[in-house]
């Protein structure tokens, strides 16, 4: 009998043991798809400041101004374009562009934005973007000076900013900023996203269910799993163009970069009139041009861009490093150099 009652704990103990186990390896679906904002709300982090109301008709407008650059009016006219010149997705894309979301990579972008199909731009893409703690980061006070200073630390100040001076457009309509930001909270990040080991998962689980706050430990581990800000270093224009960046390029990644990157606004019904093809000529004049010091020169252009002028209001914004790296330049240039010779 005393065997027997020993026999059923030993029994009893295996099961919770496999039944722990169990629950630690089981997936936290209902984690994964939560808001990381929310989730932060609820371990005390507070609320993001530009937080908005789920509306789906007003998302929708946002998508089109985004995506079209003006949107239909309750009267079934349209809006007024925001710009003549440029919408948003001729720089930012709206889905993931980074393989490992901590990091902003251009070595790695390149070849997971190609497999998915999806442009190598200049910005950052607005997945994601209601996450981030700042914008227009680092270098971009170079560029635009103390009116970075108000957009650096509102999403909504950085809306306005690039509409007026990334797209060379007009100020925006309140009801216009605030669809555009409803639309960027669809994009937002969810924990499943993040990447997270599944110890850290279960323990920001464990912590949503007990009501636990302020847990400072549990908060920096969450925000290291995604960039909190988009990192943006600037590079100088070469002196000596002709030597190059000290890195060996290489053709496939020269072949990727043109045509996911420098036709996409340069392709044939693009948004810049300056035609970039396939053709010998085309190759032959980039060549030509590739070691002066002009706007036709590659290592000038991307890394210098242009500014806007009377006249010739279109522009290039230019690529900082975490957007294109110097290896990345001397691939196009090899490849540039190799359809030229043929």
């Amino acid at each position: 009998m005393k065997v027997m009652i020993q026999a059923k704990y030993v029994i009893l103990l295996v099961l919770s043991v496999g039944l722990a186990f169990w629950s630690f390896q089981e997936p936290i679906s209902d984690l994964d798809s939560l808001g990381v904002s929310r989730v932060i709300e609820k371990l005390g982090g507070g609320t993001s400041p530009h937080e908005m109301a789920f509306d789906t008709p007003l998302s929708q407008k946002g998508q089109d101004l985004v995506e079209k650059g003006q949107t239909a009016l309750l009267n079934g006219k349209m809006s007024r374009p925001i710009s003549k010149y440029f919408i948003c997705t001729n720089c930012h894309n709206t889905v993931q562009e980074d393989p490992d979301i901590r990091f902003s990579n251009p070595d790695t972008r390149l070849p997971f934005v190609v497999n998915k199909g999806i442009p190598f731009l200049q910005g950052s893409s607005f997945w994601g973007i209601v996450n981030r703690e700042s914008w227009y980061n680092d270098d971009y006070f170079l560029k635009y000076g103390e009116s970075v200073k108000a957009a650096n630390g509102s999403l909504r100040e950085a809306i306005q900013l690039c509409a007026i001076e990334c797209a060379q457009g007009r100020p925006l309509a309140q009801w216009e900023e605030d669809a555009i930001l409803t639309y960027f909270w669809t994009l937002e990040l969810k924990m499943g996203d993040l990447q997270m080991p599944d110890d850290l998962s279960l323990k920001i689980n464990n912590a949503l269910e007990n009501g636990e706050k302020q847990n400072v430990t549990l908060l920096a581990g969450l925000k290291s799993y995604y960039l909190k800000a988009s990192p943006a270093t600037f590079s100088t224009p070469l002196a000596d163009k002709k030597t190059g960046y000290d890195e060996v390029g290489d053709l496939a990644t020269g072949e990727m970069l043109y045509e996911s990157s420098c036709r996409h606004c340069h392709a044939e019904g693009a948004v810049s009139d300056f035609l970039l093809d396939y053709s010998k000529n085309t190759f032959k004049f980039l060549k030509k041009n590739m070691f002066k010091d002009n706007d036709f020169s590659i290592y000038k252009i991307v890394r210098k861009g242009t500014y806007s002028s009377p006249g010739a209001v279109p522009y290039m914004p230019h690529y900082p490093l975490e957007k294109l790296s110097n290896k990345q330049m001397e691939g196009l240039r090899m490849f540039i150099l190799e359809r030229a010779n043929k």
